[in-house]
């Protein structure tokens, strides 16, 4: 619902404050043009019978002041400047009144179409003391005679037949509801896929609302990525501009779509803007929404656990940026209790940037002792992030989880101390080394005791590191091109690997060809020098992929050798001519 924005009457001494009010029947009402009272409205031209009207700065129902009253048993009043209607329709008056027990006069509100030389038109029903001496809030509907008018003045009128000669009467905050004649508002902004993660193509909707009483037959309707984030939106920023192509009539909404291709992690600021000549009034014009993109999962992977340190040394666990790009940390969080849902119980690593380049590492410690047990880590370009209180990494084995600010879960570890190797004797003091970053994160063939003198390697590359080599690796896909139609002919391809070891793991991976992760076949699977995936053209998301070539990239872990071998191959998703 969009809220009420009231015109103010403002006394120069804030004697009526700037209020904006939700009215729960006028839902589309805004602002109307009203002249700041002058300092002479509370003169004697005023007042009637030697009225006694003034303003205090005892107990306004807003700060600084209130006008007052103290005479129930004369008849006085206190008169608006000029109103000009002409472009509203009004709707609403309201005020806030406060009453000392005593004083019982009623009050009358009334209105004048002709500068206020008559006030013949009454708004709303007499007022009387409401028993209560507390501020009360006072709103009525404004007659319709005052539509569309131009020299309109207000009236209270206190009408005397109180008996209270001392008793207080006061007015604060006065308002006014109104609806303009041409006007245009965004009702509501929203984004497809709620939750996106980097490299999807995210949709942006928003609904135009003509809160108007009149139709509007031209706007449009402009979207910008704030890429500065100055909260303007500038030409450079505009990435969709649609032109409405009909009239929209008064209570009607359009619904428009705006596409915004390949997102990038982080916040994007999203501002939308209504360009039309007829709206009178375009205070809500502009409306904005900011979108938490993800990460994809995998662009920082848990490289190094240490969960059982040796006496006086500290836990830690290390972090590494397996993308190309730089990762800010802020908001990102860590947990060893999956049941904390989505990192909602989840600690967090930093409140403020923290940011880690390409192929760098991040070490989260539980205490100051790291240093101490490697010294080389106050170096100027490491990057340890030290928690007095954390997480406590269980040495009979324990989940780690990471998830990035959006609360998309970027990497997770099942760790187990059957992952050291049973060739070393003592592994109280050594980490767990992820032999490659590349490789599964869950399978414990890609998992070993650190060979390190130190017992690890934090922020630096693992004693166990394997890297990817060439091989005479072959990839391969048939029907290629496949068409997955549904139409129960060539809806799959099969792929098929040829590998240059007996056993091992692999690890296969589908991106389009932007680049762009699609769908992972296998992740950790264990593997002979051959075998077949079946891949239904169907991404992660269980969405059929756009048509295009697609790149098959096959890696495989040979644990006899220790090494990683890969390759790679095409697949062609089309459809039927």
């Amino acid at each position: 619902m969009k809220s009420s924005l009231c015109a103010v009457l403002l006394l120069p001494c804030a004697i009526l404050n700037a209020q904006i009010e939700r009215y729960p029947y006028a839902e589309d009402f805004d602002t109307v043009s009203v002249p700041q009272l002058p300092r002479g409205w509370l003169s004697s031209s005023n007042r009637l019978n030697g009225g006694d009207f003034a303003t205090t700065a005892s107990t306004p129902h807003s700060g600084p002041a209130a006008v007052i009253s103290t005479n129930a048993a004369i008849e006085q009043e206190l008169i608006t400047p000029l109103i000009d209607l002409t472009a509203a329709a009004p709707e609403s008056l309201i005020f806030y009144e406060r009453r000392s027990a005593s004083h019982n006069s009623d009050l009358v509100i009334e209105a004048s179409t002709d500068g206020g030389s008559s006030f013949g038109i009454p708004v709303g029903d007499i007022l009387k003391n409401p028993g209560t001496t507390a501020y009360v809030r006072r709103a009525v509907y404004i007659p319709g005679e005052l539509f569309l008018q131009k020299s309109v003045r207000l009236r209270w009128r206190v009408a005397g037949n109180g008996t209270g000669t001392t008793g207080t009467l006061r007015f604060d905050d006065i308002s006014i509801t109104a609806r303009p004649m041409s006007d245009l508002a965004i009702g509501s902004l929203s984004c497809s896929p709620v939750r996106p993660q980097a490299g999807d193509n995210v949709t942006i909707r928003a609904v135009v609302r003509n809160a108007g009483l009149q139709p509007i037959s031209h706007f449009t309707t402009n979207f910008y990525l704030d890429t500065n984030k100055n909260g303007w939106a500038e030409p450079g920023e505009l990435f969709y501009g649609y032109e409405y192509p009909q009239p929209l009539n008064a209570d009607d909404s359009a619904e428009i779509l705006a596409p915004l291709q390949s997102v990038t992690a982080g916040l994007a600021d999203i501002l939308v803007v209504i360009n039309s000549a007829a709206d009178n009034d375009q205070t809500d014009d502009t409306s904005g929404v900011t979108i938490a993109v993800g990460y994809m999962a995998h662009s920082v992977v848990i490289n190094e656990i240490m969960y059982e340190p040796a006496a006086g040394s500290s836990e830690y666990v290390e972090l590494y940026n397996t993308s190309p790009y730089p990762v800010d940390f802020q908001d990102w969080k860590l947990t060893d209790k999956p049941e904390a849902g989505n990192g909602t119980l989840a600690h967090v690593i930093s409140p403020v940037p923290v940011i880690i380049g390409a192929s760098q590492y991040l070490v989260i410690a539980s205490d100051s002792s790291i240093y101490d047990k490697f010294p080389y880590l106050r170096g100027e370009d490491m990057r340890v992030i030290v928690r007095q209180s954390g997480m406590s990494l269980n040495n009979s084995g324990d989940q780690v989880i990471l998830y990035d600010f959006a609360e998309h879960t970027i990497d997770s570890v099942q760790y187990s101390p059957g992952w050291h190797n049973p060739a070393v004797d003592v592994v109280r003091g050594r980490s767990l080394e992820r032999i490659n970053p590349f490789l599964s994160s869950v399978s414990r063939q890609n998992w070993t005791t650190s060979a390190a003198a130190g017992g690890g390697t934090p922020c630096t590359t693992n004693s166990v590191y394997t890297k990817l080599v060439p091989s005479s690796a072959i990839i391969s896909a048939a029907p290629n091109p496949f068409s997955p139609d549904g139409d129960g002919f060539e809806d799959m391809t099969i792929i098929s690997y040829h590998l240059p070891l007996k056993s091992g793991i692999i690890r296969v991976r589908i991106y389009d060809s932007q680049g762009r992760l699609v769908r992972v076949l296998a992740d950790g699977a264990p593997a002979g020098s051959g075998g077949t995936l079946v891949w239904n053209g169907l991404s992660d998301r269980r969405e059929r992929v756009k048509i295009g070539i697609y790149l098959i990239f096959l890696e495989a872990y040979d644990s006899t050798k220790a090494e990683v071998v890969s390759a790679k191959g095409v697949v062609v998703v089309a459809t039927k001519l």
